[in-house]
């Protein structure tokens, strides 16, 4: 069955790799300059500007601010300036080698493009649209835009990637087509800046196609960076997708990422921090907070006025538990159990009384009988089950540590 599903799994990578083997490279790299012309109708095509009659140039530079992630030094991009009252941009229309003819391209076999934006955090409202199909036997520009809005709020090189289903339609007034995103006919995208306080210039290289083919919300190129399985929509299966855990901040290869002994999905499920592994900040994990039975979100489950990772009713708790068999019987079956409860109880008296020091020094006399197990209990040990005084053992330890910080 195993060999059954890997052959699938390699005729649908297949596939998928011959579909887009037509786009495999950069749609616009800008290596090769920027073409422009227009069409037999008199159309423009290749690159071209537009604008509410803005001030708005475009250019080709080798010398950006900064490289471009992944590209050496003897790299193009495009570089677009603008001093914009309402709207500004560039349109790259299809064209053919002769840049005579406008050509559609089919982009059915992709879910998304891609493209580095260098940020200059002004806070600008920015839009990226494709041109989708036009009017059957059309001789002008009504190509059905699909647009998506973005802000210029960060600095420095961004790889930003566009979902075909995040596009909303986009009405300019030029008798498009209504019927919905197709990209069996994508005309071009453009590039466009809202209002501006001034000029700006953005700096633009690779717009590529981009494939999802597990649809984990992560391109397939994006996880041959991570390292993440392309065919596998949860990789460290964790319950979450890779894309939700780049998205959260976790590991996608790693099923937990806080190591604090709940899957990240599990967390997401409870609603504490997969990335954090003490949600509460109580001075107990998460996963021993839910093998305790206290609550991972809350730092004084039982609203005793101590916090959880301080407090002696988690040891009392996880004591009760144990089964009679575990203690020591001296002629009283619940004698040692009695015994180390009361002594918790003290210690908590202790701990509410400001006591602090004393709750420690009575903690570690506790731990004396608890302390044998090597390899059998002591005479001197109130448990005797190994198991159940490395349980409680550890608990008292973690009470001594917290208290002591």
């Amino acid at each position: 069955m195993k060999t059954s599903k890997l052959r699938l799994a390699y005729v649908v990578f297949l596939g998928v790799a011959l579909l887009n083997n037509a786009y495999a490279d950069p749609i616009d790299d800008f290596e090769s300059g920027l073409p422009s012309g227009v069409d037999g109708n008199g159309t423009s095509i290749g690159f071209s500007t537009f604008s509410d009659g803005s001030p708005v140039s475009i250019s080709i530079t080798d010398d950006p601010p900064a490289l471009v992630p992944d590209e050496d030094g003897d790299n193009n991009v495009l570089v677009v300036t603008a001093n914009v009252s309402l709207f500004a941009g560039f349109i790259h229309a299809f064209e053919n080698s002769a840049v005579d003819t406008w050509t559609p391209m089919d982009w059915t076999a992709f879910d998304a493009f891609s493209f580095y934006l260098y940020g200059q955090n002004t806070g600008t409202g920015l839009f990226i649209d494709i041109l989708d199909n036009r009017n059957p036997g059309s001789v002008v520009d009504d190509a059905e835009r699909f647009t998506y809005l973005l802000v210029d709020d960060f600095s420095g090189w961004r790889k930003i990637t566009v979902w075909f289903a995040e596009l909303d339609r986009k009405e300019i007034g030029n008798g498009a087509p209504n019927d919905d995103l197709g990209l069996t006919d994508v005309h071009g995208w453009a590039f466009g800046i809202l209002e501006t306080s001034g000029e700006v210039t953005y700096y633009i290289d690779n717009f590529e196609l981009a494939v999802d083919s597990d649809g984990d919300g992560l391109t397939d190129a994006d996880e041959d960076v991570l390292g993440t399985d392309p065919l596998d929509p949860d990789s460290d299966d964790d319950g979450l997708t890779d894309g939700d855990e780049v998205a959260l901040g976790t590991d996608p290869l790693d099923a937990d990422s806080d190591d604090d002994g709940l899957t990240d999905g599990d967390e997401v499920a409870r609603g504490t921090s997969p990335s954090l592994p003490d949600s509460d900040s109580d001075g107990i994990t998460d996963g021993d907070e839910v093998a305790l039975g206290t609550d991972p979100l809350d730092a004084d489950s039982d609203d005793d006025g101590i916090i959880d990772g301080s407090d002696p009713d988690v040891i009392a708790d996880a004591v009760t538990d144990l089964p009679a068999g575990v203690f020591a019987n001296r002629g009283d079956p619940a004698g040692q159990r009695n015994a180390i409860l009361s002594r918790l109880a003290d210690i908590e008296q202790d701990i509410m009384d400001g006591d602090i020091a004393g709750a420690i020094r009575a903690l570690q006399n506790l731990r004396r009988h608890v302390d044998g197990c090597l390899p059998s209990a002591d005479r001197n040990d109130w448990i005797v089950s190994c198991d159940a005084q490395i349980e409680i053992r550890d608990l008292i330890d973690l009470l001594i540590e917290n208290l002591s910080s």
